[in-house]
């Protein structure tokens, strides 16, 4: 990752003057802010990252507001995702908007390109009714991008983003690339066992943290780096493993 990364500041920007009397999304039945979004894959309902948005509403008496909110792109924002995995025999996603918008756009980007959008190649995907089939060979960031534009009263653009990654062989679907998760410690590769510890007397101090990753499909060569994510902590095991905090869980690693 990059020692810095870009810092974006909300910005509003006042069309006419205005009082609000109430605080919230809402003023008056018009929304002041992009509706919120979930997906719903593989029987479950998953939160987004929220990224940014441009957005006007009516105060009333002919008077708006305007804000414009701007984010780092989807690619600078690795360690704010948590992976969706794909299930076996199930590749559809359904959007489901608190408000639908009357367009929709969804992209991807290999996870091959974290923290280099500038050199990132994009891909379209065709979205059906709302639902979208997901990619098979490999981790991929997808971002959705709504436009609000004939509602009475309120209108914008916003965007969404959200992490998958394969994870096994998918009943009817095509083999992927994906490989297990894997960590390089002090020299020594750990693959994922699956399995959650049952270690129950542990010490406070994590033993260190993932620092930086590759791609999903790609194997760890330097110290703390994974396939998978940063900002994990792990701790030493039993002999020849170690333990990754993940998701609130302590999940086993074993070398060799």
């Amino acid at each position: 990752m990059k020692a810095m990364k870009r810092i974006y500041l909300l910005g509003t920007v006042l069309l006419a003057a205005f009082i609000l009397t109430s605080c919230g999304k809402t003023n008056e039945g018009k929304l002041t802010e992009p509706p919120e979004l979930t997906i719903s894959y593989g029987g479950e309902t998953y939160s987004v990252l929220k990224g940014g948005y441009s957005w006007t509403y009516e105060n009333g008496n002919g008077k708006y507001t305007s804000t414009v909110a701007d984010a780092a792109h989807p690619l600078q924002c690795q360690e704010l995702f948590s992976p969706i995995y794909i299930r076996d025999g199930s590749l559809t996603v359904t959007l489901n908007f608190e408000v639908d918008p009357d367009t929709v756009l969804v992209r991807c980007w290999s996870d091959e390109y974290w923290d280099d959008f500038e050199n990132a190649v994009e891909e379209d995907i065709d979205v059906d009714d709302m639902a979208f089939e997901l990619k098979t060979d490999g981790g991929y960031i997808y971002q959705i991008v709504g436009t609000w534009d004939s509602f009475e009263g309120y209108k914008g653009v916003a965007d969404y983003s959200f992490y998958v990654l394969p994870d096994g062989s998918m009943s009817g679907a095509e083999e992927t690339d994906s490989i297990d998760l894997m960590v390089m410690v002090n020299g020594i590769l750990y693959c994922s066992t699956g399995q959650e510890s049952t270690m129950t007397a542990r010490y406070g101090m994590m033993d260190g943290e993932i620092a930086s990753s590759v791609g999903s499909t790609e194997i760890p060569s330097n110290d703390n780096q994974s396939n998978f994510g940063t900002g994990y902590g792990y701790q030493y095991g039993l002999e020849g493993t170690i333990e990754v905090y993940m998701d609130g869980k302590w999940i086993v690693f074993e070398s060799g």
